[in-house]
């Protein structure tokens, strides 16, 4: 279930934010946005609110949720540093979005990115692109909850956050793991037990290392990469 926790705190000032902060992975953002902060477990926004903005993550993580008619929890997408969320087609967000961790974001209210749109075509263009590409990323989520088992959709997470957080540069292969094992257990449709189980399986054939709760290190890539691609076929 949702936590019921405190709302975001936001601390929007008259604090503009650099054409860098939108990021090169954000081009079609406006150039100006306000500074706002959640703490851990707080709300940013809820299903069915008015989607008055999105949200560039600077530093920290967002999962987005939704609770099921039975009371079950599905972690829909989790947004990392570089991400935007909340930028929905409707008029009211689809999802409700908590800071997994306290979390420094950059608020556009919708009218802002509007007029960027007006102002700017290729903005546009650029945000289509990011469409197409959500799009593209649930129809690999149906698989892998449809086509794979669970050894093979937690390889796949592993893989798929690695790709998303630089971490196949780094000297170790370190993962950053911002989420809590039951945030990807409820997010790759498995049990908090079996996801553990997977995590301690992969740690004791010496495919990953978990040097701690917060951190994974890809041992043997290639090894993962073939149980992830085993889904795939």
């Amino acid at each position: 279930m949702i936590s019921h926790a405190m709302n975001a705190r936001h601390t929007d000032v008259a604090t503009s934010v650099a054409a860098e902060a939108s990021g090169e992975s954000a081009p079609w953002l406006p150039a100006k946005g306000m500074r706002t902060s959640a703490v851990r477990d707080s709300v940013l926004f809820r299903e069915g609110d008015e989607a008055r903005s999105c949200y560039r993550i600077q530093s920290g993580a967002i999962r987005v949720v939704k609770v099921l008619a039975d009371g079950r929890r599905y972690v829909a997408d989790f947004f990392l540093p570089g991400d935007v969320v909340g930028f929905d087609c409707g008029d009211t967000y689809e999802y409700t979005a908590e800071a997994i961790v306290d979390t420094e974001l950059v608020r556009y209210p919708r009218p802002l990115i509007e007029a960027r749109f007006e102002e700017n075509p290729a903005a546009g263009r650029r945000l289509l692109d990011v469409t197409l590409q959500r799009l593209a990323a649930a129809q690999s989520q149906m698989l892998l909850l449809g086509r794979m088992n669970a050894m093979e959709r937690v390889a796949t997470f592993l893989l798929n956050l690695e790709r998303r957080l630089g971490a196949k540069e780094s000297v170790d292969r370190t993962i950053p793991l911002a989420m809590t094992r039951a945030d990807i257990a409820d997010h790759l449709g498995l049990t908090l037990e079996t996801v553990s189980r997977m995590l301690n399986q992969l740690k004791r054939d010496g495919t990953i290392g978990l040097p701690d709760p917060h951190r994974i290190s890809v041992l043997k890539p290639q090894r993962l990469e073939r149980m992830a691609c085993a889904g795939g076929h």
